[in-house]
């Protein structure tokens, strides 16, 4: 079930990360240089204003984007769903 699944990484993910800095456009190139597809989001929190990024990938992914995440924000928020994409969008392989 869960522990295979979650060692042989398959299927694919939605990340919402709630960023808390202002500064972001240096984290998007980042995610994007590294093949990831990006979709920048306005949201106000009980702090104000956020950005949320927006991200579907592939499961085995998701190390790296948590890991170039937290380089830039890290006290950013991030949450992943299990999705089963239906259609358009951007998927694409990290080359490593």
């Amino acid at each position: 079930g869960i522990t295979i699944e979650g060692k042989i990484a398959l299927g694919n993910l939605s990340a919402q990360v709630v960023l808390k800095t202002d500064e972001n456009k240096e984290l998007i190139d980042t995610l994007r240089d590294n093949g990831f597809g990006v979709t920048v989001l306005e949201g106000k929190g009980k702090e104000g204003k956020r950005e949320i990024l927006s991200i579907a990938m592939n499961r085995k992914d998701l190390d790296t984007l948590r890991t170039l995440v937290i380089q830039f924000d890290p006290k950013a928020f991030i949450t992943v769903n299990s999705i089963n994409p239906v259609g358009g969008g951007f998927f694409s392989a990290i080359k490593k």
